[in-house]
């Protein structure tokens, strides 16, 4: 890969009112919605303040080698000495578990964010298994790109254990939903069961997939270039603890 790839953690005290007055709906008792159903829930375009944000330092991981093409870096995270940090602080942990890389999130409105230190992209796409192991369902988790680690703005693509999903902006300490409501979709599996999220940032297009299917996708312009990882927030809830597993690093055209 030509440079040493090294991780850092940021925690972010997020003021979510919005969201604290609009909790996500709950799937019925009677059983799953027929496929074509999307359940949407009121927009949640309201900005997030950020008042403090705790970077945590990491070390030089040996990457796995590529075996698909594009593909330039893959963890499976059975290596704990593979790089990413394994931090802990009064409101959130990031360490490895169970062959995976857990994520666990004790305060409301805080979001836990891991990414590649020094290394800016384009365009890429990012895949990475990932799964609630603890906390409440109103999560929400998934994948970031184009961190500029100085202003900590970036684009989010999450999933929540309800079946939720969206595609989320967060600018010099402004969040907004730009996939314009938070939607319900069968695709994504709830409770503690295994989700394939994958994100791709081409150009002006971000695009949220889950489990093969196509959730979402919009065109935005603010951010060009930057770096990737991974992100878990409460949100709107006390607490969030989610298990990733086999993150790729994919460049596109």
């Amino acid at each position: 890969m030509g440079k040493s790839i090294r991780f850092t953690t940021l925690l972010v005290v997020l003021l979510l009112a919005t969201l604290a007055c609009q909790p996500f709906p709950t799937a019925s008792p009677q059983g799953p919605a027929p496929s074509t159903e999307v359940v949407s829930a009121p927009a949640t375009s309201a900005p997030l303040v950020l008042p403090t944000i705790i970077e945590a330092t990491a070390t030089n991981p040996p990457p796995e080698m590529p075996t698909e093409p594009g593909q330039i870096f893959i963890d499976d995270f059975s290596n704990q000495d593979s790089g990413w940090s394994q931090h802990y602080t009064d409101n959130a942990d990031w360490d490895y578990y169970m062959g995976g890389y857990r994520v666990s999130v004790r305060t409301s409105g805080v979001a836990a964010v891991n990414y590649l230190m020094d290394h800016d992209y384009e365009n890429v796409r990012l895949v990475v298994d990932a799964r609630k192991i603890g906390g409440q369902e109103e999560n929400l988790y998934g994948l970031i790109c184009r961190q500029e680690e100085e202003t900590s703005s970036f684009y989010a693509a999450v999933i929540s254990s309800t079946g939720h999903y969206a595609i989320l902006k967060l600018a010099k300490g402004e969040s907004v939903n730009i996939s314009k409501n938070y939607e319900q979709s069968v695709v994504i599996n709830q409770g503690l069961t295994l989700n394939l999220i994958e994100m791709s940032c081409t150009g002006n297009r971000i695009s949220l997939t889950v489990n093969g299917v196509l959730l979402s996708e919009v065109y935005d312009n603010s951010f060009q270039i930057g770096t990737v990882g991974m992100f878990v927030t409460t949100a709107n809830t006390e607490s969030a603890d989610v298990l990733f597993d086999n993150f790729h690093l994919y460049l596109e055209e």
